[in-house]
């Protein structure tokens, strides 16, 4: 499997974010934690993975992105397998 700096940027893009949400529950900031999740979850990973896809010439609705199981139709192209 090659790896390609694009994928690197896009795997870190993607697990960077997760660590200060970790510090936060850690240290018992649950409610910053919380919304800093839905912030993840809702907003900023659908938008990356919309670039993702663009990127790799996949052209589709960035809205499709928040329907249940719509993301898993592009795993594939997503993570680079």
């Amino acid at each position: 499997m090659k790896i390609t700096m694009h994928t690197l940027t896009y795997y870190l893009q993607v697990v960077i974010p997760v660590m200060p949400m970790a510090f936060l529950f850690l240290n018992g900031n649950t409610q910053a934690g919380s919304i800093i999740l839905l912030i993840y979850i809702f907003v900023y990973r659908p938008w990356i993975d919309y670039r993702r896809l663009k990127q790799k010439g996949i052209h589709m609705s960035f809205f499709k992105l928040f329907l249940p199981l719509e993301r898993l139709k592009y795993l594939k192209s997503l993570y680079g397998w």
